[in-house]
């Protein structure tokens, strides 16, 4: 029997202020755009979401499973805006059928420039899951499926038991990433994402000029059933935005998701399954190394998105710069505002890709271009050193 392994996933960054040379406060987050983007992203996509997904759980006692992915500033923001969004979520678990995974606590890049930092991070984002909603990760899942051997050391021995990537083709040199892999020398088990199937929804679901417009939960299902062997193992990974804000309530996207599962289960040899189930019940079928990290990003599966010009590296190497001053002095505040500047969106709204500026919009800095989007996160920068009187140049 073929599997089909869901993971849905819930981020949300703190929106960052105005915040001039001039300005010499410690407020470097606006609270009233904070709120809205919550306000939108519950009303709109989580909340009915959840409404479908509880429903589907129930009435399928244990044959629809998946597993869900939510930061730790997303459980902030919503804990402090719109409680109701935990209570959903807290539902879910309590169908006993949704597996949370681990994650950096924001949605950081820290991997990249301190294992320190994001083994805190990790650790935080595990407890912090545990005390919301009952369960503590066993399979973890990095920032944007960002992968490479050294995550797969670290997280092993962190305790997990595996983690999530990105099935990129040109790694894979034309073996199939329906498979459990292993990486790393502690050859952690890996789950690979299956880019061309999650992309047709998360990406093409409202586009009228793909050829295949419009997609249907049995159209979707019939290619999930050419899935036949039963060795192989389907892994989605969709973002919740995909369903309500991506995709509106128009597009027919929440129908999709309530007849998913039904078309998907009516399919010969085809169940759901989590994480965890997976890599007890499937074999580690070869190794899984790539080259370089990979990501889930738009952009040639790799770090382009965030780190793919000097604003972004410069920005990104100034804010880890000072971490040890920031340990040293013993400042809960200052170390909080640290952790939350660590969300990758600050760093991709730095991007010049015309994808990134248009997806994001200037949505999350209050500027008009990647350039402004940079100088007002180098001042909130300066505003941070200057607290531990360090000079961010150096």
């Amino acid at each position: 029997m073929s599997s089909i392994c869901l993971s849905l996933h819930v981020h949300q960054p703190f929106v960052l202020r105005h915040y001039s040379v001039f300005d010499t406060d410690n407020k470097y987050f606006d609270g009233y755009k904070s709120r809205e983007a919550c306000r939108r992203y519950a009303m709109q996509s989580i909340l009915p979401a959840n409404q479908v997904l509880v429903g589907l759980l129930r009435a399928f006692e244990g044959r629809f499973r998946f597993s869900c992915s939510i930061s730790g500033t997303a459980i902030d923001l919503f804990a402090r805006y719109f409680p109701d969004v935990l209570d959903s979520f807290r539902e879910l678990a309590d169908t006993g059928c949704v597996e949370f995974l681990g994650m950096p606590y924001s949605n950081s890049l820290a991997l990249l420039y301190s294992e320190s930092a994001f083994e805190r991070q990790v650790l935080r984002h595990s407890e912090r899951i545990e005390s919301v909603f009952g369960q503590k990760p066993s399979v973890f899942r990095n920032s944007e499926l960002i992968y490479g051997d050294d995550l797969a050391d670290t997280v092993a021995q962190l305790g997990f038991t595996g983690t999530l990537c990105d099935g990129v083709e040109d790694v894979l040199g034309g073996r199939s990433c329906s498979r459990v892999y292993c990486g790393g020398s502690e050859e952690l088990p890996l789950l690979l994402r299956n880019q061309r199937l999650t992309r047709d929804v998360s990406e093409r679901f409202s586009d009228r000029s793909w050829d295949k417009w419009p997609l249907t939960a049995p159209k979707f299902a019939d290619w999930l059933g050419r899935f036949s062997s039963p060795e192989e193992l389907v892994t989605l990974v969709w973002d919740y935005s995909v369903f309500g804000l991506q995709n509106d309530y128009n597009s027919g996207i929440f129908d999709f998701l309530r007849y998913f599962p039904d078309k998907v289960l009516n399919q010969s040899g085809l169940s759901f399954i989590t994480p965890s189930e997976a890599f007890t019940t499937y074999p580690v079928s070869d190794a899984y190394r790539p080259p370089h990290y990979i990501s889930s990003g738009e952009r040639n599966s790799n770090l382009s998105s965030w780190l793919g010009n000097p604003l972004q590296s410069h920005a990104m190497h100034n804010l880890f710069v000072l971490e040890d001053r920031i340990l040293d002095s013993g400042d809960p505040d200052l170390h909080e505002d640290w952790s939350r500047l660590q969300a990758c969106e600050y760093f991709e709204s730095m991007s010049t890709a015309p994808a990134e500026i248009q997806r994001l919009g200037g949505w999350l800095a209050p500027a008009d271009s990647p350039y402004d989007s940079y100088i007002n996160y180098m001042n909130i920068c300066d505003s941070l050193s200057s607290r531990v009187g360090v000079n961010v140049g150096n």
